[in-house]
This record gives C-alpha cells, sequence and structure tokens, in this order.
C-alpha cells in the first residue's frame, strides 16, 4: 500500500470474489470496480450495500479527490445503469 502512495497509484477496489481489495485510498483520486454482489459478474447490488458506498464516495470527494467507479456487473444482469443512479451518477 505504501509503495502504490509514495507513487500516487490508486489501488483498484474491488468486490471480485477471487481477490477482493480493501476500500483504502492510495492516491488522489479512487478507482472502484464492482463485479456484482459476490464478485461474480451478475445480480443486483442492495441498496443498502449502494448506500454505503454512496457515503465513502461523497466523503472522498468532499475532501477533493476524484473517484471513478465502473460497474461490471452487466454481463449477465442489466443492472449497471440502476446502480450507477444509487450512487448520485
Amino acid at each position: 500500500m505504501r509503495l502504490l502512495s509514495d507513487q500516487n497509484i490508486s489501488l483498484c477496489l474491488s468486490d471480485y470474489h477471487d481477490a477482493p481489495a480493501p476500500w483504502k485510498r492510495t492516491a488522489d483520486f479512487v478507482y472502484i470496480r464492482s463485479h456484482g454482489p459476490g464478485g461474480r459478474y451478475k445480480g443486483h447490488y442492495r441498496p443498502d450495500t449502494l448506500a454505503g458506498w454512496n457515503r465513502r464516495i461523497r466523503s472522498w470527494k468532499k475532501r477533493g479527490y476524484d473517484v471513478y467507479v465502473y460497474f461490471d456487473n452487466d454481463q449477465k444482469a442489466p443492472h449497471r445503469p440502476t446502480h450507477s443512479s444509487w450512487l448520485g451518477f
């Protein structure tokens, strides 16, 4: 983590089932890549899960960090637009 921070490289915050990443900011921007509940490229995130993400994202944005979110769970379920709207995008 320190190496990433020292070089201003963002850890990809991922919920992929084989390699979930901690939600730690390591750069002056944040990159979140979602893979669906359970990290299996399908399904619909629960509103309370997205509300928690929203709080974290807003906190980072208030402190001046850019936040990029990529929903990659639409391969088997087209929920990406719905999820994005829950985050205020």
